[in-house]
């Protein structure tokens, strides 16, 4: 009988880079087309308030996109022991794009009540893009320190 792969295993798969960069790519495109729409189709469709939480999601996404594509270049030149904090740096990213920056895009066309007890998702998933930057700045420290 084979043991499942361990969490740090996991971290470090290959189809876990694909994931990411797969990410990286289509919040890329899903923040520049949300951005083009906002600006030339939907100027009346959001709800009140709707402006500020469409901007600050696609911000949001458009940058994580970015980290995330940095993160997927950088990992293989990376020192081994610095590979699953960057993981976990991406992990935290690819969480907060798909629970801060939806729900937002949601809020900002239905309303501020619309998602109900779901609207807990949008702080899980800057928690999320927090984790991303301190998993990046733990690295950093590591990396400063070892070199």
């Amino acid at each position: 009988m084979t043991n499942p792969p361990d969490a740090l295993n996991t971290l470090q798969s290959k189809p876990l880079n694909t994931i990411f960069l797969l990410l990286a790519g289509v919040s890329g495109l899903m923040s520049v087309a949300i951005a083009a729409a906002d600006n030339h189709l939907l100027p009346d469709a959001l709800a009140p308030g709707g402006q500020v939480l469409i901007d600050q999601a696609i911000l949001f996404q458009l940058t994580h996109a970015i980290c995330l594509l940095a993160l997927f270049f950088t990992f293989p030149s990376a020192p081994t022991a610095l590979k699953a904090t960057l993981r976990l740096s991406a992990a935290g990213f690819a969480v907060g794009l798909q629970l801060f920056c939806l729900p937002n895009y949601w809020l900002a066309f239905h309303g501020p009540e619309s998602l109900g007890p779901f609207s807990l998702l949008t702080p899980i998933g800057g928690t999320g893009f927090l984790i991303g930057w301190a998993g990046l700045s733990w690295a950093g420290l590591r990396y400063a320190a070892t070199n």
